[in-house]
């Protein structure tokens, strides 16, 4: 065996995933059919939960310095004035970093890159592509090709994770199709840089307008982006041409003032896929689901599985968990994905109407009093899979292992504080504490009550069957 866990694609879900691996000992090859990060900027938004995973993965810290936090929504109606906005939670933050922030994805990238490099158990292999693979029932076998020697190499490795994006060779290998939530729109996204003084709003600005819907981002320095709905009467490649953007984006901001970094012409899904993994082999990210990115959740989403799935991967790989276990991946991913595209869909239809009738109404609703405006944020809990009573929530301050956090120190049975200990548990006593809870490795609530021995045993009932006991993790690549 060569490997542990196999990783195709290294963009910000593969290197998560990979960084995040490295970190728990485990082997892990990653492979990418690109030499370098990707120069331009795709994903612009993060959250908490991201940066808290940032901080598991290492980069919290030299990240947080290059970012700018979310300043803030204001939606602009049909008259240009004010319908609604939306203000960022102030500190002390619910996770204990801004709810939302903005950073630059190619930065981004190469600092989850150095993260990954600091783990000697994980081989990268740049400018490769996967070009079979086969399941081999205890084990995936896969054909690599060096496209700089065009050679191939075969590395088998004891799970697959396809981080592959939307178009993933794994994911169509497999033969698993999307299900389409029904949205489908195309929109022209702008990066660019401010090069001198103009007038621009310092909060991130929705343009309900139906002669041109549109999104501004305010990124970190002077990036700027915008996302701009492609009418009904034009044609997606109408706007390949540089001054075509330039002509649509000018309405929005003087163009004389920004530099152009990247436009790009995107066709919005809400899709996920019918099914998220395959005996060994998982799907990650855009590969297992799509939405449009009127929450900034894309990347968010990816990053979330990739915390979701890891800690459940080490417990298995280690024999300290059935591998029934990774059957909760999907359980607990799927609905909660679900339910941030829909919000992410019904934000969409309220801003992207080009019905000069509808959008006014539509306005005279947002303004009316006791409105609730547009959907928010808010991320969803966990509902099932491997929660208890109680469970579900994200805890504040969450340290990356499993936690029993009591107010006085417990009387353990001896063997299931052994247990306890084989999985990284620890015990942390608080006074604040009033009934005992558990924690995940990923930050999430496992359940609370008051005999912490009750509820350790639930926890181990959940992980624990005879079918995966004594598998261990492979020692080198």
């Amino acid at each position: 065996m060569d490997c542990d866990v196999a990783i195709i694609g290294y963009g910000p879900v593969g290197a998560t995933a990979a960084a995040l691996l490295g970190g728990q000992g485990l082997t892990v090859a990653v492979v990418e059919r690109m030499a370098g990060v990707y120069d331009k900027p795709r994903a612009i938004t993060a959250d908490h939960e991201v940066m808290r995973c940032m901080q598991f993965a290492g980069i919290g810290t030299e990240l947080g310095a290059h970012v700018r936090p979310h300043p803030g929504t204001r939606y602009l109606g049909v008259d240009g004035n004010t319908i609604k906005q939306t203000d960022v939670i102030p500190p002390p933050y619910p996770l204990g970093w801004p709810t939302g922030i903005h950073f630059i994805q190619p930065e981004f990238e190469a600092m989850l890159r150095r993260a990954v490099a600091r783990h000697g158990n994980v081989e990268v292999l740049l400018a490769h592509e996967l070009v079979d693979l086969a399941d081999l029932g205890d084990s995936i076998a896969l054909t690599v090709r060096n496209l700089a020697r065009a050679q191939t190499r075969s590395i088998r490795a004891r799970y697959l994770l396809a981080c592959d994006g939307a178009n993933s060779f794994v994911r169509r290998k497999l033969g698993i199709n999307y299900e389409d939530l029904a949205f489908d729109e195309w929109w022209i996204v702008v990066d660019a840089w401010q090069r001198r003084p103009t007038a621009l709003p310092e909060m991130n600005t929705q343009y309900c307008w139906p002669s041109r819907p549109a999104s501004a981002i305010a990124g970190p320095r002077n990036l700027r982006r915008w996302e701009l709905k492609i009418l009904p009467h034009e044609k997606p490649e109408e706007f390949q041409d540089d001054a075509r953007v330039r002509d649509v984006l000018a309405d929005f901001v003087d163009i004389d003032a920004i530099e152009l970094w990247r436009s790009a012409v995107y066709r919005f899904h809400a899709l996920v896929a019918a099914q998220w993994n395959r005996n060994r082999i998982f799907l990650l990210g855009d590969c297992a689901h799509q939405m449009p990115p009127f929450l900034g959740q894309g990347m968010c989403s990816g990053v979330r599985d990739a915390h979701n799935l890891v800690w459940k991967l080490a417990l298995v790989l280690r024999g300290l968990a059935s591998d029934e276990l990774l059957d909760t991946y999907e359980i607990e991913r799927s609905p909660h994905v679900r339910s941030i595209i829909e919000t992410a869909v019904a934000l969409g239809g309220l801003l992207q109407t080009t019905d000069p009738k509808v959008a006014a109404e539509r306005d005279a609703m947002m303004l009316a009093p006791g409105a609730s405006g547009p959907p928010r944020n808010d991320m969803p809990g966990l509902t099932t899979g491997v929660i208890a009573e109680g469970g579900g929530a994200r805890v504040i301050d969450a340290s990356g292992a499993f936690e029993l956090r009591v107010a006085t120190e417990p009387a353990l049975p001896a063997e299931l504080a052994a247990w306890w200990a084989s999985i990284g548990g620890r015990v942390v006593v608080s006074s604040a504490t009033t009934a005992a809870q558990v924690v995940r490795p990923d930050g999430y609530l496992f359940g609370s009550s008051d005999d912490p021995a009750a509820l350790l045993s639930a926890l181990r009932s959940m992980l624990s069957t005879s079918s995966n006991v004594g598998a261990q993790h492979v020692a080198s690549i």
